[in-house]
């Protein structure tokens, strides 16, 4: 038997924004109820945008693999997957 302990989900904004919207957040928010019942923990949501993309986590919207429903809003920056 295999198992995911811990999962990232992205997806892009063919618009070109990729700051988080209420309906992201909401998205997240039941994806993560849902990974909590399969023991599973969400790692991040990354939105791509044309020329950054942005972390949920590293926008606080995710800590210690916990959605909260509104952060502080941060400039975006090109995330880098590996630091």
């Amino acid at each position: 038997r295999q198992s995911a302990a811990r999962i990232i989900f992205a997806h892009n904004h063919p618009g070109g924004d990729p700051a988080p919207s209420a309906s992201d957040i909401r998205y997240t928010l039941q994806l993560q109820n849902l990974l909590l019942g399969l023991d599973i923990q969400l790692d991040d949501h990354i939105v791509v945008g044309s020329e950054v993309s942005a972390s949920m986590r590293q926008m606080s919207y995710l800590k210690e693999g916990k959605l909260y429903s509104s952060a502080p809003k941060q400039e975006l920056s090109p995330y880098d997957p590996f630091h």
